[in-house]
This record gives C-alpha cells, structure tokens and sequence, in this order.
C-alpha cells in the first residue's frame, strides 16, 4: 500500500482489531478500604483493658499465685543451701593445723586475740558475770 485510497480498501476488506483508547488524563485512585473492606486508617493503638477482669480481681488473683509459687521456689532453694556440711579432718591434717598455730603464738606472728573496745571504757569492767564465751563459730579455721 502505498497511498491512502489503498488503505482504505485494504481496510474495508480486512477485518483490523485496534486497543481501545484509555482514559485520557490521569488514572483515578484506588483507595485500600474499597479493595480490602477490613483495612482501616490510622495508628493501631492498645487494645482495651477489660473492665470486668479488673473488678473481678482475676488479676490479683493470678499475680498472688504467680507470687506464691515464686516464694515457694525460693524457700525450697534456700534450704539446700543452709545445709551446713561438716568437713571431716584427719588426725594428720588436725595435728599439722596444731603445730602452725603453735609456731606462729612462737614466733609472735599470731597475737591471740583481744575484743575491741573504745579507749573510753577500757578501764570500765562489765556488770554481768556470764561464763567465758569460747571460740566463736565465725572463727576462721587455720
């Protein structure tokens, strides 16, 4: 085909399928909320407190239990640990204990030991007569 009266023939004996013309201009918006019906605009805040669970105290409730079981845990951890275990000596080991001890008040390197008391009531004696108290348990075992 070279001219127009050539096309037109051409035309009216083919049958051409043209695309439909589009919208002129800009498309029109699609907003979410008309494609998804359970979108919803805005910042999601924290779901209400339920009202009912309050009053009925179900909340303390369940923190006391919580509680109680933690309580429970620990005391049962506690006594395993106040178990005292006694260290079993030898007679060696108590007698090379005996000989250190007995060096060192020699060599005056181990000054027995005195109870403090304030330079203000050292020449202060006590009013109680209680029996002499020992070796106390805090002692450190050398």
């Amino acid at each position: 085909m070279t001219s127009s009266k050539e096309l037109a023939e051409f035309r009216k004996s083919n049958d051409i399928k043209v695309a439909p013309v589009g919208p002129s201009g800009t498309l029109p918006k699609i907003i979410p909320s008309d494609v998804h019906p359970g979108f919803a605009y805005g910042v999601k805040a924290r779901p209400s407190t339920p009202l009912h669970k309050v009053l009925n105290g179900e909340y303390e409730v369940a923190e006391s239990a919580r509680l109680d079981l933690l309580y429970k845990q620990r005391g049962d951890a506690s006594e395993v640990l106040q178990r005292k275990y006694k260290v079993q000596m030898t007679k060696a080991t108590k007698a090379q204990i005996d000989n250190a001890r007995a060096q060192k008040l020699a060599q005056g390197v181990l000054e027995p030991t005195t109870t403090f008391k304030m330079s203000k009531f050292k020449n202060v004696s006590s009013r109680l007569n209680l029996p002499p108290l020992g070796k106390s348990a805090s002692t450190p075992a050398l």
